[in-house]
């Protein structure tokens, strides 16, 4: 008996394995990109392929800029950056990458 218990334990943890093995080759890839800058303050949503969104959210703070970074609403992260707000789009994907530790590439289609 103690046997075929530790076959079905094993059987069932190869099986968890295959199916956490991999997402599907498109699942962490962004669909749409959306920039917002207000004065100071500056943002970016990111929608996920797989559905969900990733949104950062940046504002001035002791003398530099706080990044907030929400995963499907929720907050994640913060982390600093000295210039978030005054760089292009593009460069804002590379710090929100960096900082909030997320994989951005833009799906090719």
């Amino acid at each position: 008996m103690r046997g075929s218990r530790h076959v079905l334990s094993l059987s069932l943890v190869a099986l968890a394995a295959l199916a956490f093995a991999g997402c599907p080759p498109n699942e962490a890839k962004v669909c749409g990109t959306k920039a917002e800058n207000t004065g100071a303050s500056c943002a970016a949503t990111y929608d996920l392929c797989k559905g969900g969104s990733y949104r950062l959210e940046c504002a001035p703070l002791s003398g530099g800029v706080t990044c907030t970074c929400l995963e499907n609403g929720t907050k994640a992260k913060t982390f600093q950056s000295a210039d978030a707000c005054n760089v292009t789009p593009d460069t804002l994907r590379k710090r929100a990458a960096a900082g909030c530790g997320w994989d951005l590439e833009e799906d090719a289609k």
